[in-house]
């Protein structure tokens, strides 16, 4: 059991690991009588947390190593995004640290502008398994 809940709206909190879940609820009254509800099935996707640059951070220069860490190992690909522009891909096999090398020049853009850095895994087979986004500002 996850959770329960007494007073309506019923509800309670769940930090599910990534993978497939089946989810269901079951009522119970006063007698002791049980509902349950049909089962739902969730596919819960691996966290991604951008390692380098971190979200939030200023950048100058060239950057060239873009890092992020996986809560469960990738089989495929791991691909760099740059404002939704793919930049570079790097292919893994059981990794949960990736890093990619792409040299990104900070210095054609203005200071003060804020861009969003998205790695995001695949299968083998193409299907998106999750994505980190750390958005970065320039400063030259």
């Amino acid at each position: 059991m996850v959770g329960e809940s007494v007073n309506a709206p019923y509800s309670c909190d769940w930090q599910p690991d990534a993978g497939d879940h089946t989810l269901l609820a079951k009522a119970y009254d006063a007698a002791g009588n049980v509902g349950t509800s049909s089962s739902v099935s969730v596919e819960v996707p691996a966290k991604v947390t951008i390692t380098n640059p971190v979200n939030g951070s200023t950048v100058s220069g060239v950057i060239s190593n873009f890092d992020a860490t996986f809560s469960d190992p990738v089989f495929g690909n791991v691909k760099l995004y740059i404002d939704g522009v793919y930049k570079a891909h790097k292919g893994v096999q059981d990794v949960t640290d990736v890093s990619i090398s792409y040299n990104w020049d900070s210095t054609e853009y203005a200071d003060g502008t804020t861009h969003l850095i998205m790695i995001r895994g695949y299968t083998e087979n193409g299907k998106v398994l999750s994505s980190g986004i750390s958005v970065v500002t320039v400063d030259n």
